[in-house]
C-alpha cells in the first residue's frame, strides 16, 4: 500500500512539474506574441514612409516633367 501510494506522489509531483513546463512555454509564446506584434507595427511604420517616399517622388517627377514643358517652350522661341 505504501508503494501505491509513493507511486501516486510521485505521479502528482511529474505532473506538477508538466504543468509548470507547460505555463512557460505559454509564456514564452506570448512572449514571442508580442514581439511579433511590435515587428508588424515596425513594418506598418515602414510601410508608410515608403508610401510618403513614393508620393515625394511622384511629386518631383511632375516638376520635372513640368520643367522639361517650360524648356522645350524656350528652345522652340
Amino acid at each position: 500500500m505504501r508503494d501505491v501510494q509513493v507511486h501516486v506522489e510521485e505521479e502528482i509531483q511529474r505532473m506538477r512539474d508538466v504543468q509548470v513546463l507547460v505555463e512557460e512555454e505559454i509564456q514564452r509564446m506570448k512572449d514571442v506574441h508580442v514581439l511579433v506584434e511590435e515587428e508588424i507595427q515596425r513594418m506598418k511604420d515602414v510601410h508608410v514612409l515608403v508610401e510618403e517616399e513614393i508620393q515625394r517622388m511622384k511629386d518631383v517627377h511632375v516638376l520635372v516633367e513640368e520643367e522639361i514643358q517650360r524648356m522645350k517652350v524656350l528652345l522652340v522661341q
